[in-house]
């Protein structure tokens, strides 16, 4: 759905002049500070590989007519450097990922949030696979995206309500998406309320009692979801195309993706 949403946009003219006709990473640069939930410069990375160049990753039967590098490659010198994936383990605001994640941002403030709404969840669901998935920082990115595509991403609700509350109480996702996780589950069962001190959090997320603490803002939203008053029954592991090609059906408010049914 994420490429029928920036070709609807490329036809309407949303992308700007400067993105189309750019000629370096630094001229993208500016052109990215606009409003967009950040998913970092790795998964925003992947992102782009996939729209700019699907029909690398595709197979034969599910090859597409569109893809989004002509659409910012007006000066012709672009495939090659926004195909090049760059050193492992890239600084923040330094290399490949950086320019092409930047130049994802920019377009989603061009098309703007609710106009590029599959866009970023896309986005969401890569950050996801790479949290859960733990090889990312291993293979080329191009390796990644296959492995991403061809296996199955366990984009279950209760890992959502995880993910988004990091966001909501602002953890770093790196560090406790999975504590967090492990949080949801317990409170879903019901064990919420009997919380009392951090030894608890540690005991069942298997943290260190510094975590502990900065875990506890994120067990008090959870307690507080409207989706934990009822045990959550985890739904089949999803491919991640479902989530790049086609339409996510995941409207709960708590995820703030309600609009998009």
């Amino acid at each position: 759905m994420a490429l029928d949403e920036l070709k609807r946009a490329v036809d309407l003219s949303l992308i700007s002049v400067a993105i189309r006709n750019h000629t370096s990473d630094k001229s993208v640069k500016p052109l990215s500070h606009k409003d967009y939930d950040d998913y970092d410069n790795f998964s925003g990375s992947l992102v782009m590989l996939m729209l700019l160049f699907p029909n690398e990753f595709l197979p034969p039967q599910e090859q597409v007519l569109f893809s989004l590098l002509p659409h910012v490659n007006g000066a012709g010198d672009r495939a090659a450097v926004l195909r090049y994936e760059g050193m492992p383990h890239q600084k923040s605001g330094k290399g490949q990922n950086n320019y092409r994640t930047n130049l994802l941002e920019a377009i989603i403030g061009d098309i703007g949030r609710n106009s590029a709404r599959y866009t970023q969840l896309l986005w969401m669901h890569v950050k996801l696979f790479c949290l859960e998935d733990g090889e990312s920082w291993h293979l080329p990115q191009g390796a990644f995206v296959g492995r991403m595509l061809r296996g199955r991403i366990t984009s279950y609700e209760i890992k959502l309500l995880a993910f988004n509350t990091c966001k909501s109480v602002d953890l770093n996702l790196d560090h406790y998406y999975h504590f967090v996780w492990k949080l949801a589950e317990h409170v879903a069962e019901g064990h919420g309320d009997t919380w009392q001190d951090y030894w608890t959090i540690q005991n069942v997320t298997g943290c260190c009692k510094n975590s502990a603490k900065s875990l506890w803002p994120a067990k008090e939203e959870l307690i507080r979801a409207e989706m934990l008053h009822d045990r959550v029954q985890d739904q089949p592991a999803r491919p991640l195309n479902i989530a790049w090609r086609t339409k996510w059906q995941l409207s709960r408010p708590h995820l703030n993706l309600d609009q998009l049914d």
